[in-house]
């Protein structure tokens, strides 16, 4: 204690934000792993036709890698439980080139779709990469992107 002001001190408060934020990422870590595990054994080398870009769409292990870990929260991560059907009731919603210019990436495709989760209605993007594969062609490739909370 700071005996002149009667609060903690200064370090016993970080110790305290350090365990409570430390559990999370802990928590956050064994969340998507199971998730990834579960993709890998559900969706990796699948694929759902969309009839919007008449092609079929194909979950990879990149895709799903970046679907889970890339600006990651538990809402993102618990989406991929339900990819398959978020990308049935998804809607196209634009065409954009690759901000990369990578000349194996034809064209980012942007979907979207209303998603409850935990009791609150998401936005959700649904990002799709038109690819030229060597030796199958042209492929798509599904990542799903941002979500935001609808404010109602």
């Amino acid at each position: 204690m700071n005996m002149i002001i009667g609060l903690p001190e200064y370090t016993d408060v970080i110790s305290l934000d350090a365990r409570y934020s430390n559990g999370i990422f802990r928590y956050m870590r064994n969340k998507k792993k199971e998730a990834i595990q579960w993709a890998m054994n559900n969706l990796v080398g699948k694929s759902i036709y969309h009839q919007d870009i008449q092609g079929k769409i194909f979950f990879t292990r990149s895709g799903i890698n970046h679907a889970i870990y890339a600006k990651s929260n538990s809402e993102k991560v618990e989406l991929i439980y339900h990819a398959i059907d978020i990308l049935k009731s998804s809607r196209l919603i634009s065409i954009q080139k690759d901000k990369w210019s990578r000349p194996d990436v034809l064209g980012v495709y942007r979907f979207s779709t209303i998603r409850t989760i935990n009791k609150k209605k998401y936005f959700i993007y649904i990002i799709v990469k038109k690819m030229k594969v060597r030796g199958s062609g042209i492929n798509y490739f599904y990542d799903h992107g941002v979500i935001k909370e609808l404010q109602l």
